[in-house]
């Protein structure tokens, strides 16, 4: 089908928008996402784990950068918000502030206090300058491949970014212990905080260092957490793209590990911008002192929507449903890459992961990859290339099946075309 529609706002959108959307990742050569011809695609309308585009193509969605949890236009979320917008006066202080407030702090283990903010970039932010402040000390520890935002603090090395802030960020590798407690004690005494993202998909080859499997190994969450504690380190998880997706009470009941601080954000609103900085209230205390204003951050209707995403995870087999359908899906493609004889799997766990192509220097496996990610768009599953997949409480038995079925057309035609010259080109 001709994205017709689609196509024509994108054309329109590129005279206005830089590169036509602020949905890209500009500069990374390996995040190749739209295709001329097949994307971006536009919608109209999200129903459930499905969406319909402009030119009413519906498509099962696994590609929401993480912000729904339920689905779209869940009944109880959606009556929560629209009685705060009736109210009028939803972009001021209002009682739902601090219910959410008590509410996190009740079912997050170890969480004493809340900033609220809009986005995942500003909390995790936050949350190093509440570090720094708590500390007196002003560098920053990060782990390679791992992704914390846009703010110069972690995209040091790119443009636009002061080049002295690689002195203040400091990088180690995910999995390493090693190498983070020779950071910390040749530079503990400078060193505010660690941030890290406890579970991460992989991205690195499949064959790669075991530094980028996507698991936390045996041991290294604790490991960190007693050497943090060792060095005055502030410890913080970024909890941004699994919160609420893992367990109710994030990756920190998940993983048994309780860090400091930890940052939420994107399915923490089920669509709705809403994010959050919560830690100890001995931590946290210190941004009473901090100015960290941000003037939409007391708006009621993301907090409306995340009470109301609380409150069905508390009543309700969301998670467990979320694990059980991911589990059939991953085993699914799992099984199809190997019946096709493709070096792919999935990396991670079953509510987020990726379908990962060991590519490398492989130009076949690389070639195959490209041209699954336009079958999969071309028959109606709506997925990102090279991205996270993400699985919703709505996402159906029948949709499991239908996405396997698509999937093992895509890698069929994949393979068999993969030496042939793809039909369409990626505009990134």
């Amino acid at each position: 089908m001709e994205r017709v529609r689609s196509q024509r706002l994108y054309e329109e959108a590129v005279k206005y928008i830089p590169y036509g959307s602020i949905f890209i990742d500009r500069g990374l050569s390996e995040n190749k996402k739209f295709m001329k011809g097949e994307y971006p695609i536009y919608f109209k309308h999200g129903e459930g784990s499905h969406l319909i585009s402009v030119d009413d193509e519906e498509f099962i969605d696994y590609n929401c950068a993480g912000l729904i949890i339920l689905g779209y236009n869940y009944p109880s979320v959606m009556e929560k918000v629209e009685g705060v917008l009736k109210s009028g006066a939803f972009h001021m202080q209002s009682p739902l502030m601090i219910e959410l407030a008590k509410e996190l702090i009740e079912t997050i283990p170890g969480a004493e206090r809340v900033y609220f903010c809009k986005t995942g970039s500003d909390a995790s932010t936050a949350a190093v300058k509440i570090a720094k402040s708590y500390t007196g000390k002003e560098k920053v520890v990060v782990c390679d491949q791992h992704y914390y935002g846009w703010h110069d603090w972690c995209r040091v090395g790119e443009k636009g970014v002061p080049k002295v802030l690689s002195e203040y960020t400091l990088v180690t590798e995910f999995n390493n212990l090693e190498s983070l407690e020779q950071l910390f004690k040749e530079k503990g005494d400078e060193i505010a905080c660690f941030i890290i993202e406890p579970y991460k998909p992989i991205i690195g080859e499949l064959s790669s260092p075991a530094g980028y499997s996507a698991l936390p190994r045996e041991g290294y969450l604790e490991g960190v957490r007693k050497l943090t504690k060792k060095h005055n380190v502030v410890l913080i998880f970024d909890e941004v793209k699994v919160c609420f997706r893992l367990a109710l009470g994030g990756a920190r009941e998940y993983f048994g590990v309780i860090p400091d601080v930890s940052s939420y954000g994107k399915g923490m609103g089920n669509g709705f911008p809403m994010a959050a900085v919560l830690g100890s209230k001995e931590v946290m205390e210190s941004a009473d002192h901090d100015f960290m204003k941000t003037t939409i951050g007391e708006e009621a209707i993301g907090m409306a929507a995340a009470l109301a995403l609380i409150n069905e995870e508390k009543t309700k087999n969301v998670i467990g449903t979320i694990f059980d359908r991911g589990r059939e899906l991953t085993e699914g493609l799992d099984n199809l890459a190997k019946d096709q004889g493709i070096n792919a799997k999935c990396s991670g766990l079953p509510p987020m992961f990726r379908f990962y192509f060991d590519a490398g220097k492989n130009k076949k496996e690389k070639r195959i990859e490209e041209i699954f990610f336009q079958e999969c768009l071309r028959r109606g599953l709506y997925i990102g290339f090279r991205i996270f997949w993400f699985v919703y409480y709505t996402h159906t038995k029948e949709d499991i099946h239908k996405t396997l079925e698509i999937c093992e057309d895509s890698l069929r035609i994949a393979k068999k075309n993969y030496n042939r010259q793809i039909e369409t080109e990626f505009l990134y």
